[in-house]
């Protein structure tokens, strides 16, 4: 009689794990002349940015923001008569990256971004390259065959991965420390040295 209780309750807690890790995207509905159309949305979701001990670039600010093909259809068609000019961000189906960050020496930036859906599954990653100086409202749109299942609750990690200083040294990102953030809440999920 102990085995179903405290299945049910290990069963509860990983539920509740994954949850709080991964709430529910802000939903943003888009106005045409003022009206709202609830059947064009998008979902901000939040970014996890990896910590790093060593990195020479601090990400102070990150937001990943879900356009689907619906709404980026009918942004491009009504680009005329959209009210919030953010809007104009958001004409294509996809994953929308922005940050913030901030170096005293770097002077070009690669960041790990590494996606995953609603149901906790690997969509990819890429390599978001800033050939100047790390700054403010840095974006990068991400696309996947499968980015639909990124709506609801879908997340993202990021890092930075590489950084060339302005000694014309590179710095690169230390794979167990960022594995040892993303791994325990990922499974499956392991960066490998280049």
């Amino acid at each position: 009689m102990n085995k179903p209780v405290v299945f049910v309750l290990v069963f509860f807690s990983v539920i509740s794990m994954v949850n709080a890790f991964a709430d529910e995207a802000e939903r943003e509905v888009l106005k045409i002349y003022g009206r709202a159309y609830p059947e064009y949305s998008i979902y901000h979701h939040s970014i996890q940015v990896v910590k790093q001990t060593a990195s020479p670039v601090t990400i102070s600010v990150a937001h990943a923001t879900y356009i689907p093909k619906l709404t980026g259809d009918v942004v491009r068609s009504r680009e005329n008569a959209i009210n919030k000019i953010d809007w104009w961000n958001y004409k294509d189906e996809g994953i929308l990256i922005t940050l913030d960050a901030n170096s005293e020496t770097a002077v070009a930036v690669q960041y790990g971004v590494h996606v995953f859906n609603s149901f906790n599954e690997y969509l990819g990653g890429f390599e978001a390259t800033e050939m100047d100086i790390p700054r403010t409202g840095m974006k990068w749109l991400y696309r996947n065959s499968d980015i639909f299942t990124f709506k609801g609750y879908g997340y993202v990690f990021v890092f930075v991965a590489k950084a060339r200083l302005e000694d014309g040294s590179i710095w690169t990102y230390d794979p167990e420390e960022v594995n040892a953030q993303i791994g325990p809440k990922v499974k499956r999920f392991k960066l490998e040295e280049e």
